[in-house]
């Protein structure tokens, strides 16, 4: 019998959980922005306003924690008086909490909780911060010699994404052949972020392009960021016959 009442439980959970993310939980008396996706270094805004008829007496913003330690309230009214702190600011009215929040770290990263408090019943609703970094592109051309072979290295590093920046290389306009180009790609983690690097290499003397283009590719590009750099090519040299 205990375990036919765990099952309920579990039913009943998951069927909250559903109606959650389908939005179907939704008060109507709230008008939420439920899901915001904010940039590492901008400021992103958060709404939340009370459309009822109950006199609202205290309105707030909680961070939503999975530890039993108190929430901690971030911005709102409190006997009349409004507050904001750490990177809230304080919300336009006692029945519109929307405030401006500035995102100067990935760990503003989670979920919130606008409550309004009244005296017949209290109304809240949830909204999920996704925070995201946009890549700083550098590119380097450099040259080495294997084996009496001339290579050129091209490194092309997409620095601090969040999620993690794809990179892809035209040469002359086109994807590498697989015949003598080389790509070698590293992926580092600091802060939250993350950082590719894509490093191409080919024997000069088989290349008659000298324009290679990194390509990144990210969310937060609304397309394709294109890196041009200037190579060397095939020349009749002491080293090369013609």
């Amino acid at each position: 019998m205990r375990c036919s009442w765990l099952l309920i439980l579990g039913f009943v959970l998951n069927v909250a959980h559903c109606l959650e993310i389908l939005g179907l939980d939704r008060d109507p008396n709230l008008e939420v922005s439920r899901n915001v996706t904010a940039v590492l270094g901008e400021a992103v805004h958060l709404t939340c306003r009370y459309l009822g008829q109950s006199q609202i007496q205290s309105a707030v913003w909680k961070r939503r924690s999975n530890s039993q330690s108190k929430s901690k309230r971030l911005a709102g009214f409190s006997q009349g008086q409004a507050f904001g702190r750490d990177e809230f600011s304080t919300p336009h009215s006692l029945t519109n909490l929307t405030v401006k929040v500035d995102v100067s770290r990935v760990g503003v990263e989670g979920e919130y909780v606008c409550e309004f408090e009244s005296e017949e019943e209290d109304f809240f609703a949830s909204v999920f911060v996704n925070v995201v970094a946009r890549p700083h592109i550098q590119i380097l051309v450099d040259a080495e010699t294997i084996n009496d072979t001339h290579y050129q290295v091209v490194s092309c590093s997409a620095v601090g994404g969040r999620p993690t920046p794809q990179i892809s290389w035209l040469v002359g306009g086109l994807p590498p052949s697989d015949n003598f180009f080389t790509v070698n790609v590293t992926e580092t983690h600091s802060n939250g972020t993350s950082t590719l690097s894509s490093v191409l290499s080919f024997p000069t003397h088989l290349q008659d392009e000298n324009i290679v283009t990194c390509v990144v590719q990210h969310p937060t590009l609304p397309q394709p960021e294109l890196t041009t750099a200037v190579v060397e090519i095939y020349k009749c040299t002491r080293m090369y016959t013609c």
